[in-house]
């Protein structure tokens, strides 16, 4: 008789531990698919924020009003490159009408395209320079079947800097970012870059693919993070050949030797402002910090253009 009980309660803990791995999988593959693999027309369940305040929607439509009658006078030009794996990027460029050899690399957020910089690339160009926005891979007009979190997309910045010195030996360049495109500029931060880059503006990064994922799961799925997140781990090392656990802006920006400006909403939860923090504590260089308050993920710019690129401007008049 005990041993008929025995055998039950192995047989009911293996149907139970084997129930547990087919939902933890299933979960694995429903974050992947809806975080990491590019799909057109995508409905994702990922939080991206709390959207636009009032004050901010105003300053929007501000901003890309007086975008589109500039961009009249100031036509941009399409740049390509094929990266080192075979994928098609595409960038706007926005040249200054005056001669300078101060450069910005605008890199857009998760699930945006170049098309979310216009305005920054205005007040860029009209503060003396030129711009050149990508499309990130698995985004807009570039190929790609994945997104890449940042850590892939790092090596396209790279890409793209090396682009930049071709039309410009000379050139000065600014890495700037936002979401996606904040964490793969700290992430480049951290490999061998070309003296002409000369400072990094983040807005809005995550600390590593492993934090940001494990936030998500646990902020959307409301389930423990760790084994879901070593699933989905499991899932991009196979279908995109990296390690998140080594996918860390954190530990790159350690490695770098470039002033930073830190950008974050307080209002962020995409990206949780403590990030910032842990971002701006582990930059072992000059750095600066500007907090907005009541800023939801990716909407920093409109909370206040002006005081948001006197910020920006400040900080690199000071390098």
């Amino acid at each position: 008789m005990k041993k008929k009980t025995a055998m039950k309660l192995v047989g009911t803990a293996a149907l139970t531990t084997g129930a547990l791995c087919i939902a933890e999988a299933a979960a694995a593959k429903y974050v992947y698919n809806n975080m990491i693999s590019r799909r057109r027309n995508r409905q994702t369940h990922i939080d991206l924020g709390d959207g636009l305040t009032h004050v901010q929607s105003m300053h929007m439509m501000n901003e890309k009003e007086i975008y589109l009658s500039w961009i009249e006078k100031n036509k941009k030009q399409k740049a390509t490159l094929w990266n080192k794996e075979g994928y098609h990027l595409v960038a706007d460029v926005y040249t200054n009408t005056k001669a300078t050899h101060k450069w910005v690399l605008l890199c857009h957020g998760y699930l945006g395209s170049k098309e979310d910089m216009v305005c920054h690339a205005r007040h860029f160009v009209e503060n003396g320079y030129h711009c050149l926005a990508p499309d990130a891979r698995g985004h807009g007009q570039s190929s790609g079947n994945y997104i890449g979190m940042g850590w892939k997309d790092r090596l396209d910045v790279i890409e793209w800097i090396k682009y930049i010195i071709n039309l410009d030996k000379d050139a000065e360049i600014i890495l700037f970012g936002i979401s996606l495109g904040a964490s793969a500029i700290m992430m480049a931060s951290g490999e061998t870059l070309p003296e002409n880059v000369k400072a990094i503006i983040e807005d809005g990064g995550y600390t590593s693919v492993y934090d940001e994922i494990s936030y998500q799961i646990r902020h959307t799925m409301k389930v423990p993070a760790s084994i879901v997140s070593e699933s989905v781990g499991y899932l991009i090392r196979h279908k995109n050949h990296y390690c998140i656990h080594q996918a860390s802006a954190l530990e790159q920006i350690k490695k770098s030797s470039l002033p930073m400006f830190f950008i974050h909403g307080d209002a962020d939860t995409f990206a949780p402002t403590k990030m910032a923090y842990k971002l701006y504590d582990a930059c072992p260089n000059y750095k600066d910090i500007y907090i907005v308050k009541n800023s939801a993920h990716g909407n920093n710019i409109f909370a206040d253009p002006t005081l948001y690129f006197k910020e920006i401007f400040t900080f690199l008049k000071n390098i």
